[in-house]
């Protein structure tokens, strides 16, 4: 007989804790709950970084044996000139690794030549087709250039930073 009356009351007992929890999860309690633990978990961002110890003695290999060693700083070849468009001017063998060119309104290009009219490394259109009165370029790889000519009328001025260690 008493263990029918244990048996009736665990039943009653454990149905209630079913409709007790069915009522707590139902009313956002299990949010609640969910809100506490994610405060518990560890994030390493910008405004909350874990830190970190290293343990031991580091060990670092290099595998890329061509390392370059820095260039020598640039000591000679630059060259300035402003010159009215019309013929080409002849400025002997330069070779710049920057270069700086200011161009009339009225300048339709400035062409950097080598050796004559066919070789051209650079040109440059002017504000009267479309293009940017003052062009400043640094270069990735030097130009060579013999002479420079220019389309249009009016005035420009080329400066160039040399490549001479």
């Amino acid at each position: 007989m008493r263990l029918r009356r244990l048996k009736k009351y665990g039943i009653g007992a454990g149905g209630m804790l079913v409709l007790v929890m069915a009522i707590l999860l139902a009313t956002g309690w299990s949010s609640a709950v969910a809100a506490q633990i994610s405060n518990v978990f560890v994030t390493n961002d910008a405004s909350h970084p874990v830190p970190v110890h290293e343990q031991g003695t580091a060990s670092v290999n290099v595998t890329n044996s061509s390392l370059r060693s820095p260039q020598a700083p640039i000591s000679d070849g630059s060259f300035a000139q402003e010159a009215n468009c019309g013929s080409p001017v002849n400025v002997g063998t330069l070779t710049a690794s920057a270069l700086s060119i200011h161009m009339d309104d009225t300048i339709a290009f400035v062409e950097l030549r080598s050796g004559g009219t066919s070789n051209v490394p650079a040109i440059f259109y002017g504000p009267a087709l479309g293009g940017n009165a003052s062009i400043v370029l640094a270069l990735s790889r030097p130009v060579t250039f013999t002479q420079v000519a220019c389309g249009g009328t009016g005035n420009y001025s080329l400066s160039t930073v040399g490549n001479s260690p």
